[in-house]
């Protein structure tokens, strides 16, 4: 669009006077609202819209481009770096009033094509984005990587093919009814113009096809972290595609649901395992495509398929000109859990090609568990569309029906509507008090979050809410966000000795209440749920001495044991020339597990050497994690559920874990009892946690001989607490370090100067700065935390940067993700610079010490003051062994280089996929 400068009337010139004065004297324009013709505009057909005197068809709209996304990489023949990967963007926003409509509208264009065929149709009428437009959505159009203005120029990692002929766009797109190849082809009558060369519609709209790429490997994976990149940027939107278009919102859908607000196809070209070649309307059974079902790159599947000759496939062997034949999984059908996450919406026209096929897209969804709209146009009345439907004579009718089907996405019943307005107008006193409760209406943050804790609550469930923190407290530009009625988030880092120094009256807030156990039916609270801080002193004190440092490397055989088997078992895995990927993510979560509890118990429940889950102990841990992090999130859904009396007396019964836990105890004392019995007396000092925690709870005042409510506490804390984060942060070092291959090859040179060999010391990984520096670094950019640690501020008050003093009783917290990215960390604090952590060059020694001391004192990861955790020196034994002894054992590398990890925040931020291949070094 053309952008207007308005000059001073004193800069006028007396031609521009005139110019001006002319131009008023014609009358103005409105564009009509239908795609009826404009007896003025009778000429402006296809090219000759062009001239001047022709009227636009599209509304008036500003206009912005960007580049999402891209990297650089060397080129040895130029030697330099080039841009690869990057998305071109157009963001188009109304010129006539504000954007009125709550999610932004994302336009994927099909193949052999760029994203201006959503702007305008062959014949120059208006275009499905100028219609958004006109009804107040934010419009983002895309050229898919090395298509259009997103031209790569990586030649050999995008190799080009041509898109299509005229031929194949007259037999397939524009003209199928004149070589009827299907039957429903007859029905076409929408096409504006004869749809065959020399048409001038025609051959204006094959004139925009441009050359598509033949990596659909590369393209998929540039796709996914550019798009997820954009959508992270402009926030949940719905995506509208065409044709193979359809396959990057699936691709989306898979790796950032939760900011796809819907996914709506035009005419989908994501065929399951096929794709029907030339004019795709030919019998005779399809050409093998998209080995991942949907998609030519891995997509997650539950079961988890590791490869795509995991999905076990059928086909229906019916296959004539007017139902095409399609493969789906054999059954049990492996679920599609993050695309079922988004809405899906279908639309296929009654005389298109994809008439006798899109049902297996759609069948193929469903059986995967997909929640499936399919929206056949002739049978809601709207007759005679072909493939590019969108561009067709009733263009704008079907778009009438894409709005309508957005609005279905999210509606409700009116039932529902008339009764939450009734519930609206009843709360809406409180919905005030809570506007201005406490003065912190004065500080930004998402609106619904000054009225309610729902807005938290529906962020924690999102699995994203780290990620959304940092995006809002950079958006708004502030240290300080109201997430709640009672609720602030703080990023500056001089606020943590206030808040989580020893002694500074900041207590627990009531999101804790969530991790109380419950006891034969009873509450009793944990040491992670105790506000009473002298009572936390009093329950954990006696077992302090079991947690320092010099305790727990006692243990460091233990550790080798554990280190060890998992050597073992990745070396059965990478045996071979053909070894398929490790899920590492898996394995070092399994190591843990075995680690910590062979350190509390002396012995495992081989999660190594099954290399799985037993009997669903690690997903009933991280489901009970799930349920505690929204309960936390809505402190009053604590008690209602979990905490008031009359869930206390029709529930009898004990967590999980809670039962599991006290039977160990149990084994245990007898075997105790046993030992003493025939031995008189015992010598011998601890040898597990267990045994520790069993001498420390001794108490007279219990027939058993022992304070059964510490030991429970006590033992719980390392089974539920002592493996999940550590896997986080394993996961977190090796992530970081196989994604950037020079500071791994920088590390694995210090290892091997230092003369290591496996198993490695506690006491030489303390003489590594570089391990040690990578440690720090990748803890911080991924804690294994991800909510908010919440405090209550204490009479007093607290003074804020603005200097408004917070009452008490305001909920006040930190999120170790967002503090542990701000300024005091140096230069680009989100990226992995393990060198941040050593002695730069022109530093002195006192400086050195100095800058990395303000940089710990801000480093949230393992909390803060006297409730941090107290299993760090645990994990510290466990990751500073492991790294190095795995660097050593084998040569690591991502089995997708272009991957990018999703994490899963629920408490505890976890990665579940990170593919690798290992090979054993000689």
């Amino acid at each position: 669009m053309m952008q207007l400068r308005w000059c001073h009337p004193s800069s006028f010139h007396l031609f521009t006077i005139i110019f001006l004065v002319a131009l008023a004297a014609f009358p103005t324009y409105a564009a009509p609202p239908t795609n009826q013709t404009d007896p003025t505009n009778a000429g402006c057909v296809g090219l000759k819209g062009v001239n001047p005197r022709c009227r636009p068809q599209e509304i008036a709209y500003h206009r912005e481009y960007f580049y999402i996304g891209g990297r650089y990489v060397p080129d040895p023949v130029l030697r330099g770096n080039l841009v690869v990967d990057q998305l071109y963007v157009e963001k188009l926003i109304p010129a006539a009033g504000r954007v009125k409509q709550p999610y932004p509208l994302v336009f994927f264009h099909g193949g052999g094509s760029a994203g201006n065929v959503w702007l305008q149709t062959p014949d120059n009428r208006r275009g499905w984005a100028s219609y958004f437009l006109d009804r107040g959505y934010a419009v983002y159009i895309i050229d898919q990587t090395s298509v259009g203005r997103s031209t790569q120029e990586d030649l050999a990692g995008y190799p080009l093919r041509i898109g299509a002929t005229a031929e194949i766009a007259q037999i397939g797109f524009t003209a199928p009814e004149l070589t009827n190849s299907y039957p429903q082809s007859q029905l076409h009558t929408q096409w504006p113009g004869k749809g065959t060369i020399g048409d001038p519609i025609f051959d204006a709209f094959v004139a925009q096809f441009i050359p598509l790429t033949s990596n659909l490997t590369r393209q998929e994976l540039s796709m996914r972290a550019s798009g997820c990149e954009l959508l992270s940027l402009i926030g949940p939107s719905y995506l509208i595609s065409h044709s193979i278009g359809a396959l990057h919102p699936i691709l989306l859908s898979d790796q950032c649901p939760q900011l796809v607000a819907g996914n709506i196809n035009v005419e989908p070209t994501t065929i399951p395992f096929q794709t029907f070649t030339g004019s795709a309307n030919s019998s005779g059974g399809g050409t093998p495509a998209r080995p991942w079902g949907l998609t030519n790159t891995r997509i997650t599947y539950d079961p988890p398929a590791n490869a795509p000759t995991d999905l076990k496939r059928v086909n229906n062997e019916t296959d004539t000109p007017a139902l095409r034949s399609c493969i789906y999984q054999a059954e049990p059908a492996r679920k599609l859990p993050q695309i079922a996450k988004v809405p899906y919406v279908a639309l296929t026209g009654e005389a298109s090609p994809h008439i006798t096929y899109d049902q297996c897209i759609v069948n193929y969804l469903r059986q995967a568990g997909v929640k499936v709209d399919w929206i056949k146009l002739g049978e809601i009345s709207i007759h005679g569309n072909g493939h590019f439907l969108f561009l067709e004579k009733n263009n704008l009718e079907i778009a009438a029906v894409e709005r309508k089907m957005q609005s279905a996405i999210v509606g409700l019943p009116w039932s529902a509507i008339l009764l939450l307005g009734a519930a609206t107008l009843s709360l809406l006193f409180q919905a005030i008090r809570n506007y201005f409760y406490r003065g912190l209406h004065r500080y930004p943050g998402p609106f619904l979050a000054n009225f309610t804790n729902l807005w938290y609550l529906l962020d924690v469930r999102s699995n994203q809410h780290h990620h959304h923190l940092i995006h809002l407290h950079r958006r708004h530009n502030s240290p300080v966000l109201r997430l709640g009625p009672n609720t602030l988030s703080i990023s500056q880092s001089d606020f943590l000795p206030q808040i989580y120094g020893v002694s500074t009256g900041f207590l627990k807030s009531e999101m804790y209440d969530a991790f109380a156990n419950r006891v034969n039916g009873q509450i009793a609270h944990s040491s992670l749920s105790i506000q009473d801080p002298k009572l936390h002193v009093k329950i954990r004190k006696p077992i302090t001495s079991a947690y320092s440092l010099t305790t727990v490397t006692a243990y460091e055989p233990l550790v080798d044991q554990m280190v060890s088997k998992l050597i073992v078992r990745l070396g059965e895995m990478s045996r071979g020339l053909r070894a398929e990927p490790c899920n590492m993510a898996l394995w070092l979560r399994l190591y843990a597990h075995d680690v910590i509890l062979h350190l509390t118990f002396s012995h495992t429940l081989g999660f190594m050497d099954a290399g799985g889950d037993i009997d669903g102990f690690i997903s009933k841990l991280d489901g009970n994690l799930n349920s505690l992090a929204l309960l936390s999130a809505m402190p009053r859904m604590s008690y209602w559920l979990k905490l008031n009396p009359v869930v206390a007396h029709l529930r009898k019964d004990s967590h999980m874990f809670v039962g599991w836990t006290v039977k160990r105890i149990q084994e245990r004392i007898k075997e105790r009892h046993e030992k003493y019995s025939s031995a008189g007396s015992s010598t011998d000092g601890p040898i597990d946690f267990l045994d520790a925690f069993l001498d420390a709870a001794q108490s007279d005042d219990d027939p058993s001989g022992y304070n059964f409510a510490l030991l429970i506490d006590w033992t719980l804390v390392n089974v539920m607490g002592g493996a999940d984060t550590t896997a986080v942060a394993l996961r977190a070092v090796l992530w970081f370090l196989v994604k950037d291959p020079s500071r791994k090859e920088k590390l694995l040179q210090e290892i091997h100067s230092a003369r290591l060999r496996v198993p490695v010391s506690w006491k030489q990984t303390q003489k590594l700065p570089y391990l040690d520096a990578c440690i720090k670094e990748a803890l911080r950019l991924c804690p294994a935390i991800g909510l908010g640690l919440g405090r209550k501020v204490p009479a007093g008050g607290l003074q804020m940067p603005d200097g408004y003093m917070l009452p008490a009783g305001t909920n006040v917290s930190m999120n170790a993700w967002v503090v542990n990215r701000q300024d005091i960390f140096g230069h680009d604090p989100d990226a992995f610079i393990p060198e941040r952590w050593l002695r730069q060059g022109d530093e002195t020694v006192e400086q050195h010490r100095d800058r990395t001391y303000q940089m710990k004192r801000a480093d949230l990861t393992f909390g803060g003051g006297s409730r941090a955790c107290t299993g760090r020196y645990i994990a510290f034994l466990e990751i500073y062994k492991v790294v190095p002894a795995l660097l050593l054992e084998f040569d690591i590398e991502l089995a997708d280089p272009l991957a990018e990890w999703v994490t899963i925040n629920r408490w505890t931020v976890r990665q579940n996929d990170i593919q690798c291949r290992l090979q054993p070094r000689k």
